[in-house]
């Protein structure tokens, strides 16, 4: 489907949100977002001074990031220096 500009929304892109948005969409506060994205977990798109997150983006990673962390981690008992 195409808008007035003769569009298709995949001509368009993701949807890019500030870091508000993705802070009231996911419940977090926005510092935490800037955080994420500073540590490289969520993925940003810089527009001047400003950082601009696309959304599905922005989900699937931290979806992977969930999904990493939940993972079991091997834990060892090895005492450093014994």
């Amino acid at each position: 489907m195409t808008d007035e500009d003769g569009m298709t929304d995949e001509d368009k892109g993701p949807e890019l949100i500030d870091a508000r948005e993705v802070a009231r969409r996911l419940g977090v506060d926005r510092n935490t977002v800037y955080r994420l994205a500073e540590a490289g977990d969520l993925p940003a798109i810089r527009v001047g001074r400003l950082l601009r997150f696309a959304w599905p983006a922005a989900l699937e990673a931290l979806a992977d990031r969930r999904a990493y962390c939940a993972r079991p981690q091997r834990l060892t008992t090895d005492i450093p220096g014994r």
